[in-house]
């Protein structure tokens, strides 16, 4: 009898939903596997031939773990109505046999309105506890037929017919004023530009889609989540930033500098989370503004901002690799002293000060970090990832 595939309905999965199960793979498996697939290595089948290896004796075929990861995916979790999209996976220990095995499967992402997750699985040797194989499953949602043509009939808002004719979604935060505006109107005539304000902008005919968000709020990303419905999203431009206060850590007040460090560790996360959701089989980009005040140049003056910048740095170095598993970049874009934004208001005497000290002759202006977005934002840059990128004008 053929077993019966688990179901979970799409507003039953979550993050953190996990199953495991216990399996025993001996030789008669080996070889089961083996003529399935065609591969009759003997370094899976031949004690002998093992035995001259720096295995020494057989170990069960990789694709073989990748079998049990499918299995996890489609009869246990999510089950039934999953179909695979991709999978990444590393084996970092050999797996002997005859053995005893522990799957487990746990949902890490989660989107039930776009109907795409992913799906971690490790198979671990019992004994030993070893870990032999990690896969990362992109999935989606597979749907009845009738229940595809509604819902593709339902895509009727603007923003949505754009993306069905080919213009990928971006969300840039922090737009409502200064470079984040200025990010948000170079990309909108060839994205679908979602922008993010503190305060209500509403449909102004800048062609932008205002997005309502303050991170102070806890559950900012719920209303973004709402404010996106079904998009899918192509790229995230991080550019909001709350504004600092001139002064030192000691002297700062604590919930200042907390705040300024939130933002440059778990709001990028949680924007990451977000995009992993919501990015398609192309990819996608995640490009965060940083500042030379980060790592490169702290300001004792502005020090927690220095350090929340110095943590967005670390924070896209570590992500970078993950990210990769999905075919998403991520890179900061670190500009130097600007003449807007929290500068607007700097006096002239500061302005030539600095000024003076750019051997380019000028300070770093809006077209200068656009340049950057636009080349980061492109296929062409689909293999730098994890870069810190400094615009000084030659300043060492």
């Amino acid at each position: 009898m053929t077993p019966e595939a688990q179901y979970f309905p799409p507003h039953a999965l979550k993050a953190g939903l996990a199953h495991e199960w216990e399996q025993s793979i001996g030789p008669e498996e080996v070889r089961a596997f083996a003529a399935v697939s065609g591969d009759f290595n003997p370094l899976h089948l031949s004690v002998d031939y093992a035995a001259m290896t720096q295995y020494q004796r057989p170990i069960v075929h990789g694709v073989f773990q990748l079998g049990l990861a499918s299995a996890m995916a489609g009869m246990h979790l999510p089950g039934r109505q999953v179909v695979i999209g991709s999978m990444q996976s590393q084996f970092p220990a050999p797996l002997y046999y005859p053995c005893q095995v522990v799957v487990r499967g746990e949902i890490t992402s989660w989107n039930e309105t776009t109907r795409m997750g992913q799906l971690k699985v490790t198979v671990m040797e019992k004994a030993s506890r070893c870990l032999t194989a990690s896969v990362f499953i992109s999935f989606g949602y597979h749907e009845e037929k009738e229940s595809c043509v509604a819902e593709t009939s339902a895509l009727q808002t603007p923003q949505e017919k754009a993306y069905q004719d080919g213009r990928h979604a971006v969300l840039v935060t922090g737009a409502g004023g200064g470079l984040g505006r200025e990010i948000a109107e170079s990309l909108k005539s060839e994205f679908v530009v979602y922008a993010t304000t503190r305060l209500s902008s509403g449909n102004d005919g800048s062609g932008l889609n205002w997005i309502t968000l303050d991170f102070d709020n806890p559950n900012w990303r719920d209303g973004l989540e709402g404010a996106l419905g079904r998009m899918p999203l192509y790229g995230i431009i991080h550019a909001a930033w709350p504004r600092p206060s001139r002064s030192s850590l000691i002297t700062s007040d604590l919930a200042m500098i907390e705040e300024q460090v939130r933002h440059g560790t778990r709001i990028p996360i949680e924007l990451m989370r977000v995009l992993f959701e919501r990015s398609q089989d192309q990819g996608g980009r995640f490009i965060a503004v940083g500042s030379t005040y980060g790592s490169k140049d702290p300001n004792l003056h502005l020090s927690a901002y220095s350090l929340g910048k110095a943590c967005l740095e670390n924070c896209v170095r570590l992500l970078a690799p993950e990210a990769a598993r999905r075919q998403i970049t991520v890179n900061a874009i670190c500009p130097s002293f600007m003449p807007l934004g929290m500068n607007h208001a700097t006096a002239e005497r500061v302005m030539l000060k600095e000024k003076a000290l750019v051997p380019a002759g000028r300070l770093c202006g809006a077209g200068d970090v656009l340049a950057m977005v636009k080349y980061l934002i492109g296929r062409d840059s689909g293999f730098m990832s994890g870069q810190i990128l400094a615009l000084t004008g030659g300043k060492l």
